[in-house]
């Protein structure tokens, strides 16, 4: 599920079964895999990728390289 509030890049890769917390965003060519949960305030970003299953809390940060 991603909440209403959350921002999701267009280019971004969300496989089946993601949760992206509120006022999270998701940002260009960010990969997230099947069962990734992001939680509330957190930050992907460009490029980043996130393995299946992976669970972030809150107000984390990711960024490639």
């Amino acid at each position: 599920m991603i909440d209403p509030s959350a921002r999701v890049h267009a280019t971004a890769d969300l496989e089946a079964d993601v949760s992206v917390g509120p006022r999270s965003s998701i940002w260009h060519d960010a990969v997230l895999r099947v069962g990734a949960s992001i939680g509330a305030e957190c930050i992907v970003g460009r490029g980043a990728f996130i393995d299946e299953g992976v669970h972030l809390g809150d107000r984390v940060k990711v960024q490639n390289g």
